[in-house]
């Protein structure tokens, strides 16, 4: 949503993760836990993720690397390089990621949606976790169609 704005903000963009784009299979990344991040920032490195993007104008962390979580619209040009031009192939590593991402979550956004219409009691934190994955799925989804759309 723009808010307003003429052009959309990064934020305005899902979040993935883009060093599947550098395993042998997208399968091989699990969805993120709290014990797996650091091991993950290591992989990352170790499978030289940001000296691969290192002209991709993303979300560095506070040491100025790249980070493997990036806006969708970031995760595309990351696609399109892993490629090599190749724009179908692009597509497809994108749609890849998009689609793992959302398959990392637990429930599905109608399942998200019932929940959060149905009234049901619960701490603020919870609420705030639910409209934030409601949120996210939505916007991966939206990524999905706009491929779709595309074809």
């Amino acid at each position: 949503m723009l808010l307003g704005r003429n052009t959309p903000l990064r934020s305005d963009h899902a979040l993935v993760r883009i060093d599947a784009l550098l395993v042998n299979s997208i399968q091989d990344v699990k969805p993120a836990t709290a014990e797996s991040e650091a091991a993950s920032d290591a992989a990352w490195e170790a499978i030289g993720g940001p000296t691969t993007f290192i002209n991709l104008k993303g979300n560095r962390g506070a040491s100025g690397r790249l980070s493997r979580w990036q806006p969708a619209i970031v995760a595309r040009s990351a696609a399109d390089i892993v490629a090599n031009g190749d724009q179908e192939q692009g597509k497809e590593l994108f749609r890849g990621i998009l689609e793992h991402e959302l398959a990392s979550f637990s429930n599905t956004l109608q399942e998200d949606q019932a929940r959060r219409a149905s009234g049901e009691s619960m701490p603020v934190r919870s609420m705030w976790a639910l409209k934030f994955r409601i949120e996210s799925k939505r916007m991966l989804t939206e990524e999905l169609e706009k491929l779709d759309a595309a074809n």
